[in-house]
C-alpha cells in the first residue's frame, strides 16, 4: 500500500518537473559575427585596439565570446587581392553578421553576397559606391557608418589653410585603383581640387601604388614648389604611414591627415573620425540586425566624434609655429 502511495505520489509531481528540466536543457543561441580587415591580425597596434572596441561594445549588449558570441576574424595582412578569399570563406561560414572596415573591404563583399547583412564601420561615400540607395534607407544588406568625405577632407584643407595661410600648392597624396577599385573615386578628387581651389590651394594629385619611391617622388614635387601633403585615407595610406610621413619630413613638407595613427607615426597634423568610438558603434548596428532589423531598413548614420591630433615634434622639425587657435582646439598635441 506505501509503495502505491509513492508511485502516485511520483506520477503527480511529475508533470510539474518536466516542464523545468526540459526549459534546463534548451540550447543558448549562439550568435557568429564575421570581421574582415585589409590589415593586419597582430595581437597588439592600432588594428587591435579597433577589434577590442568592438568586442567591448558588443560585451556592453550582452554579447560575449564563449558563451553566446563567436567570432570569425578575417585579415588579409595588408594583401587587398586575398580579401575575395576572405569574404568568400565569411559567406560559407554562415556567419548572422559581417561587419566591414573600410572601402575596400566593403566592394569586396558586395560581390560577394546581396543577402547577408554587412555592418560597415567606416566608408567615405556608400551611395556614390552603389552598396546604398541612400544614407536614410540603404535598401540592400548594408548598414552602418560614413563619414561624407568631401565634408571630411574640407576640413583637412581648412585646418591646413590655418597652418600654412601663405602656401598655395599642395600635393593630393592617393591610392592608385588597382584590381579592386579601392582608391578614392574621381568624383571625390574633383570635388576636392574644387575645396582647394575656394581656399587658393592649386591641388596636384599624387597616385601611388607602392612606398618604394614615394620619398623621391616627394623629394621632387617640393623641389618643383608644393608646400604641402594631404594625404588621403585609404588601407594603402594607413598601412604605410610611416613611410609617408617620413618622406614627407625629408622633403620638408608638412601633412594632414585623417588618421590620429599618421600623427602618431610622425604626420604633422589630422583630424578624422575618432575610429575606436566608430568600432564601438558599430555593435550597436550588429546588436539591432541580430535582433532581426532588416540592415536595408537601418539608417546609415555620421561619426559623431572628430578628433583633431597635432605632432609637435614634427612641427618642430618643419621649423612651422603651431597657431595657438589651433592648439586650443586640439583633441592631442603629441610631443
Amino acid at each position: 500500500m506505501a509503495t502505491r502511495r509513492k508511485l502516485c505520489l511520483l506520477l503527480a509531481a511529475y508533470p510539474l518537473v518536466a516542464p523545468f528540466a526540459g526549459q534546463a536543457q534548451s540550447p543558448k543561441r549562439i550568435y557568429r559575427v564575421g570581421y574582415i580587415t585589409v590589415s593586419g591580425s597582430q595581437p597588439r597596434g592600432p588594428a587591435a585596439e579597433l577589434r577590442k572596441a568592438l568586442v567591448e561594445g558588443l560585451r556592453e549588449l550582452g554579447y560575449v565570446e564563449g558563451e553566446n558570441l563567436v567570432m570569425e576574424w578575417r585579415a588579409a595582412d595588408g594583401r587587398p587581392e586575398r580579401l575575395p578569399q576572405l569574404a568568400a570563406d565569411l559567406v560559407s561560414a554562415k556567419v548572422d553578421v559581417i561587419v566591414s572596415t573600410s572601402d575596400v573591404t566593403h566592394v569586396v563583399l558586395q560581390r560577394a553576397t546581396r543577402t547577408l547583412p554587412v555592418v560597415m564601420l567606416i566608408s567615405s561615400d556608400p551611395v556614390g559606391r552603389g552598396v546604398a540607395a541612400s544614407l536614410a534607407r540603404p535598401g540592400g544588406n548594408f548598414t552602418g557608418l560614413a563619414s561624407v568625405v568631401a565634408d571630411l577632407y574640407a576640413k583637412q584643407l581648412e585646418v591646413l589653410r590655418e597652418l600654412l595661410p601663405q602656401a598655395t600648392r599642395i600635393v593630393y597624396l592617393h591610392e592608385r585603383a588597382g584590381e579592386i577599385p579601392v582608391a578614392i573615386s574621381a568624383r571625390a578628387i574633383e570635388r576636392n581640387e574644387a575645396t582647394a581651389r575656394q581656399l587658393g590651394f592649386a591641388l596636384r594629385p599624387l597616385a601611388v601604388r607602392s612606398p618604394v619611391d614615394l620619398e623621391a617622388a616627394l623629394a621632387s614635387i617640393a623641389k618643383e614648389g608644393a608646400q604641402a601633403v594631404h594625404v588621403s585615407f585609404s588601407p594603402f595610406t594607413y598601412r604605410h604611414r610611416r613611410e609617408i610621413a617620413e618622406a614627407a619630413r625629408h622633403a620638408g613638407l608638412p601633412t594632414v591627415s585623417a588618421s590620429r595613427e599618421f600623427v602618431e607615426a610622425g604626420g604633422l597634423i589630422s583630424y578624422g573620425v575618432d575610429l575606436p568610438a566608430a568600432w564601438h558603434r558599430g555593435a550597436h548596428y550588429v546588436d539591432r540586425i541580430l535582433k532581426g532589423a532588416p540592415p536595408g531598413e537601418i539608417p546609415i548614420e555620421q561619426p559623431a566624434r572628430f578628433e583633431l591630433v597635432v605632432n609637435a615634434s614634427t612641427a618642430k622639425a618643419l621649423r612651422l609655429t603651431l597657431p595657438p587657435s589651433l592648439l586650443l582646439r586640439a583633441t592631442a598635441v603629441l610631443d
